[in-house]
């Protein structure tokens, strides 16, 4: 069994953490849907803050889950538009 966790941003990461922990899923993932960083030319090239905040969120489950990688999916949604 696996759980995904919808709107992460919404409740914290040790909340994800303890039910994962409690309920053993043999993967979880969360979803944590974050802004990313514009400049006055679209999207700014250095997303280490938003990957950043992706990184702490999954450490703020204990490692207990993972999340979904929005920062590349932004990046390559932007080089197919452009």
């Amino acid at each position: 069994d696996a759980w995904r966790f919808d709107f992460v941003k919404g409740y914290g990461a040790e909340f994800v953490g303890k039910y994962c922990e409690k309920t053993e899923p043999a993967w979880a993932v969360g979803e944590l849907w974050l802004d990313m960083a514009y400049d006055d030319n679209g999207l700014a090239y250095n997303q280490d803050r938003h990957r950043q905040d992706t990184i702490n969120w999954i450490k703020g489950t204990g490692q207990k889950s993972t999340a979904f990688d929005f920062t590349t999916k932004g990046i390559l949604q932007e080089a197919a538009r452009n």
